[in-house]
């Protein structure tokens, strides 16, 4: 569970940009869409907004690269590594490191990352420094109640790793191991220690899952492989045909068949107002019922992870009643999980739906993005945040020229 996350020098986004779900606790509206994580409350959604190349996506690709460092900097440890030829794409480092580029300093400068994360009851608060080269610095502490932390490590590039007291005698011996290109959670990871803090604060901080319908992780052929799965297991597919059901696609059942050797087959049936049945093609459906799909596939129907669910544009090729609909199933009783998304939908821009807490917006000034909330303004009690928004008193939308309407 994500309670807050900064970055800073990556992308278009040069200043720190600091990004809170912890829930306002001055705001009493819409109380079931907060819930507690570690020793905090924190909303269970929230919406980005923003003018197209504003920055939001980048904001959501920093969050993925966050994790993806944690999951794939092993992949820097290739032997006798020459930072001035050696041109490997798959080096964590090399290729994760993206600063922000239109400034003669940052551009050399490191980027760094830190997430405060929830699981199992137990707050962590994660960080690192990198540049294309090597981790400049990093840190883990476990944070407790009334403000107090515990630390797990410190790692300084000039001053070495200072261990806390409860993991230093087990870890100090296989430092010598660990590569200037690697994270030190991730190192540790990998070994399998004893102690839990490096699977569990590992697992916490990589429950972030990002997914783009642009990309290949929400795409017809991924719909495809998901559902043959799913529909082999009985109750699985009543869960599905339900769903699709309450949001009237007019697929009624699905059927898989296999010819001449090739790949199973997907096929959704749809009934006529006579009871004939017609089958057909996964890929002829349309996108937006392959979108209604993926997120179905992602999300699935029991919510009970504690995980984070970060969706780029994720109302596109969706009718703003299924969006609103997908979003309200993270409200419901024994949802523990939450969902960011970047979205152009403002029909979500309404009190009854969202709080203050949950609207976030990306604004391009000159070449940097910035990040800020709504919790930011003041707002009145009768204030349409919709109009408000459409009208520019927030900032976060594009600035057209005179000729355009």
């Amino acid at each position: 569970m994500l309670l807050w996350f900064r970055f800073k020098n990556y992308g278009p986004f040069h200043e720190e940009a600091f990004f809170d779900m912890r829930a306002v606790n001055a705001y009493k509206e819409l109380p079931d869409h907060v819930m507690q994580a570690g020793n905090q409350n924190v909303v269970k959604t929230a919406a980005i907004y923003g003018a197209n190349a504003s920055g939001k996506s980048n904001f959501i690709k920093a969050i993925e690269c966050f994790r993806n460092m944690i999951l794939y900097s092993m992949s820097n440890t290739s032997e006798h590594v020459n930072p001035i030829i050696d041109l490997k794409e798959d080096r964590a480092l090399r290729k994760y490191y993206t600063p922000f580029q239109f400034d003669q300093n940052s551009s050399h400068e490191p980027t760094e990352f830190e997430a405060c994360v929830s699981l199992f009851g137990v707050e962590y608060q994660y960080g690192f420094t990198y540049d294309e080269f090597s981790i400049q610095y990093e840190w883990l502490y476990i944070n407790k109640k009334e403000g107090k932390q515990e630390v797990v490590f410190e790692r300084d590039v000039t001053s070495g790793i200072e261990f806390g007291e409860k993991v230093d005698h087990e870890c100090k011996k296989y430092v010598p191991g660990l590569k200037d290109q690697v994270l030190l959670l991730t190192f540790f990871y990998q070994i399998k220690l004893p102690d839990t803090v490096w699977t569990h604060a590992r697992l916490a901080c990589t429950s972030l899952f990002v997914w783009d319908v642009s990309r290949a992780n929400m795409s017809q052929e991924w719909v495809s492989i998901r559902l043959e799965d799913e529909l082999q297991k009985e109750r699985a597919k009543k869960r599905l045909i339900s769903y699709l059901n309450q949001i009237d696609v007019n697929i009624v059942d699905f059927e898989m068949y296999q010819q001449d050797n090739r790949d199973l087959q997907v096929y959704t049936i749809h009934v006529d107002d006579s009871g004939n049945r017609y089958l057909m093609p996964l890929e002829k459906e349309s996108a937006g019922t392959i979108k209604a799909l993926a997120l179905y596939l992602i999300v699935g129907n029991e919510m009970s992870y504690e995980c984070t669910y970060v969706f780029d544009e994720m109302n596109a090729h969706l009718h703003p009643l299924l969006t609103k609909y997908f979003v309200n199933r993270f409200y419901e009783n024994g949802a523990n999980e939450q969902l960011i998304f970047a979205t152009h939908d403002v029909n979500l821009l309404d009190k009854k739906y969202m709080r203050r807490d949950q609207v976030w917006f990306v604004e391009k000034i000159g070449n940097e993005s910035k990040l800020f909330s709504l919790a930011d303004f003041k707002v009145r009690n009768d204030a349409s945040l919709r109009k408000n928004y459409l009208a520019g008193n927030y900032g976060a939308i594009p600035i057209l020229g005179e000729n355009v309407e």
